[in-house]
């Protein structure tokens, strides 16, 4: 369609150093006190910690970051998270950058690290969300309700029966499907032991994500008893297949 796309990590591609410290930081935060991190999910203080991270982002890696966009000449930044969409927005506040800043909000409940700085236009992915984002003030105009995107391999419906095949599933049984993310985050282990032991007659797809440990972990307790199945990150082609 005569689109072309970029992408860029402004954490990781910016600052080699900051960037992937913060992204272990980060997820070491939420894997061992994942209730601390629910607690204070969407707090003033945690809101206060992420804006001067931003803030120092933006000090050691703005320049880098006007220069590459100078260079691309985008027609539209798109922006799926939220402390990189304030990232962004404060160095186009700042350093005057003129190309529309979209936010495309992934959760479902939109916190306040989504309107820190806001941006020209918010993607949600529900009309509760849109009526959040509209009560901080946010004009109606600059927030549409498109729903969580996905990938253009999932508009075609599959054949249940045939894709059961496919995983090697029963094809009566009941399947259940437990994801921790591209990251495979939480007690994904607890939570399968509970569910088979729980549902002796329901299938399990465990999607581990990046988490290697996690899908051979699991394949070793779980594996031989033919109940579950634990898959490694694949792309939305080979999950269409």
């Amino acid at each position: 369609r005569g689109i072309e796309t970029v992408r860029v990590n402004i954490s990781a591609d910016y600052h080699s150093v900051l960037g992937p410290v913060f992204a272990r930081a980060y997820l070491c935060f939420i894997v061992v006190l994942p209730r601390l991190w629910s607690a204070i999910y969407d707090s003033a203080f945690v809101a206060k910690f992420v804006r001067g991270w931003q803030l120092l982002n933006l000090h050691l890696a703005g320049e880098k970051l006007k220069t590459r966009l100078a260079g691309m000449k985008p027609d539209l930044i798109i922006c799926t998270q939220a402390p990189p969409l304030a990232a962004l927005a404060l160095a186009k506040k700042r350093r005057g950058l003129a190309w529309p800043l979209v936010a495309v909000v992934t959760d479902y409940k939109p916190h306040r690290y989504w309107l820190d700085l806001p941006a020209d236009c918010y993607l949600v992915g529900s009309p509760e969300a849109a009526e959040i984002l509209k009560k901080t003030g946010l004009p109606g105009s600059c927030v549409r309700d498109t729903g969580i995107p996905v990938h253009p391999y999932f508009q075609r419906p599959l054949q249940t029966a045939k894709a059961r095949r496919q995983l090697g599933l029963d094809e009566k049984a009941q399947v259940l499907i437990l994801s921790g993310g591209s990251r495979g985050l939480g007690r994904m282990r607890a939570v399968a032991a509970a569910l088979l032991a729980r549902l002796p007659r329901a299938q399990i797809l465990a999607l581990c994500g990046s988490n290697e440990g996690l899908r051979r972990g699991l394949e070793a307790v779980h594996g031989a008893q033919g109940r579950l199945r634990a898959l490694a990150q694949v792309s939305p082609m080979q999950m269409r297949e």
